[in-house]
């Protein structure tokens, strides 16, 4: 089957951005593995020169910069394609005063307004000034309460699908004024089809919608998650029945946290692939996002984006993928998985659910422990082991080595932190402050131990992306570091009897969140 678009797309707004080298490095993997496309979510991750507060301290690429990206891909046989937001996911914009007044709603733009249309047309001059490509994604997802904050009080209640409808004729009428191709991801037009619903069965867009999309455009469905076929196999009857360009949107997932989930990825790529063949759908994407602060390195998820392209060519044996991975990489793929270990458990003993315990884990606080009881339910976590397996194999990985030694020292560090605050809270119920007391020593090596982990995933971010918001991180990992230190010391007080009482650890632990099996 011959695609006439098979990419990947990175998220260069999740707070970290690839830097020059790594962006040319990354594009080197996906000629390797015969891509023809890479997608770059650049939201306001672009210079406008009108607009000082695009990318504003955040690291957004000048024109020279993404014309050196483009013509880099280009001579590798990759075309670049820009992705914006011209209605929703407007986060970093509408949170500057500056812009306050085109928002409707959370990060959703007021459509019907002269001065949002007169930022976006000047976000498509920036783009056909820096880039030749012909095309463009212009997002419209999850705009969920579109019509329903400022533009309610100003116009009243409107139906939203005609508003989505009208705003979406605008702006590609715009983007073709500059001459690009558009498409968009497709997930507002199947909620509000079906009232609120997105991945389901048996959805169908009303003729009188169908008539008011705009001529030529691309629907990409996406999907993450799903591994029944027959789930993709009616989505994409869907978007058949309206007579739009068909796209997809599958993941090589860098979103749930420091560690990938390649298992996880494959497990529902397999179906995802093998319905695009049945229904010959020619544009492929497999997104990278970068949630919760781009924690994850967008290489990390190499074997997914190979085997992913294996399926797409009806390759779907696993030893066939692995022999082709090694002889094209010089990688032991079996080896590479091993990143997804952090976030093996009882829960994920395969690792084919979405979880990011290692994070949580790290994240969760010694004394308030919104996790502890969900660790209390299942085996202990053999946090050592996986940080020594991650180690030991770091050496054979080549240029990716320092990705290993990274999660290995992030596993190091749990191997103390994961149970400490239960552990904790268990001492000091009982009133046993012998064991208070010998928990001490290993609060501070825990922090030494987080510290290290910050120092190695400093490593990986300062090779991979720009510098900007790693200060993001500094501020997290190093908040944790003197957190633990802090309950050390609030322990001590404690022990020496300066204080009565540890109130957090008094408080009644309850189950944290509605999956009450799941950490994450």
């Amino acid at each position: 089957m011959q695609y006439k678009h098979f990419g990947a797309f990175l998220d260069l707004v999740g707070n970290g951005a690839l830097n020059l080298q790594s962006f040319k490095k990354y594009v080197d993997y996906l000629s390797l593995m015969d891509y023809n496309l890479l997608e770059l979510g650049l939201d306001d991750m672009f210079k406008i020169e009108s607009e000082p507060y695009f990318g504003y301290l955040r690291g957004g690429y000048n024109k020279q910069t993404l014309r050196e990206m483009e013509e880099y891909a280009n001579s590798k046989g990759i075309q670049i394609i820009p992705c914006i937001q011209t209605l929703g996911h407007m986060d970093n914009v509408l949170s500057n005063p500056h812009y306050f007044d085109l928002c409707d709603i959370e990060n959703i733009l007021l459509v019907d307004d002269a001065k949002v249309d007169s930022l976006i047309e000047k976000m498509f001059i920036a783009l056909r000034d820096a880039f030749k490509t012909d095309e463009i994604n212009l997002g419209f997802d999850e705009a969920h309460y579109v019509g329903l904050g400022k533009y309610l009080d100003l116009h009243g209640y409107h139906d939203r699908f005609e508003l989505l409808l009208k705003h979406l004729n605008k702006v590609v009428k715009l983007a073709e004024k500059y001459d690009f191709k558009v498409h968009i991801w497709a997930d507002m037009f199947y909620k509000l089809a079906n009232h609120g619903e997105y991945i389901a069965k048996n959805i169908h867009f009303a003729e009188d919608v169908v008539k008011k999309i705009p001529t030529g455009i691309g629907l990409c469905y996406w999907d993450y998650d799903t591994t029944d076929e027959s789930v993709y196999d009616s989505m994409f009857n869907t978007l058949e029945e309206a007579g739009v360009e068909v796209w997809f949107g599958g993941a090589a997932n860098t979103w749930w946290g420091y560690a990938p989930l390649n298992t996880y990825s494959m497990e529902a790529m397999k179906p995802a692939m093998k319905q695009v063949i049945k229904h010959g759908v020619k544009n492929v994407l497999l997104t990278s996002w970068g949630n919760s602060g781009h924690e994850c390195s967008f290489f990390a998820v190499l074997p997914t984006l190979y085997a992913v392209r294996q399926y797409s060519l009806g390759n779907f044996d696993d030893e066939k993928i692995k022999q082709g991975f090694k002889s094209l990489f010089g990688l032991d793929f079996d080896l590479f998985m091993l990143l997804d270990l952090p976030n093996k458990n009882d829960y994920n003993p395969d690792l084919k659910n979405a979880d990011s315990t290692c994070r949580a884990l790290l994240l969760d606080d010694c004394f308030l422990g919104k996790r502890d009881l969900q660790l209390s339910r299942i085996s202990h976590i053999p946090f050592g082991e996986y940080a020594q397996k991650l180690k030991d194999v770091s050496s054979e990985m080549g240029d990716f080595k320092y990705l290993f030694d990274n999660l290995s020292s992030l596993c190091f560090a749990l191997e103390l932190k994961a149970e400490l605050g239960m552990k904790t809270r268990t001492a000091y119920s009982n009133n046993d402050k012998e064991s208070l007391k010998e928990l001490l020593p290993i609060y501070e090596e825990t922090a030494v131990r987080i510290e290290k982990f910050k120092n190695n995933y400093r490593t990986v971010w300062m090779k991979e992306n720009t510098p900007y918001g790693w200060d993001f991180h500094e501020k997290r990992l190093g908040g944790i570091v003197f957190r633990v230190r802090d309950c050390a010391l609030r322990i001590k007080e404690y022990l020496s009897g300066s204080v009565g009482s540890i109130p957090e650890l008094e408080d009644e632990i309850l189950t944290y969140g509605v999956w009450s099996s799941m950490i994450w």
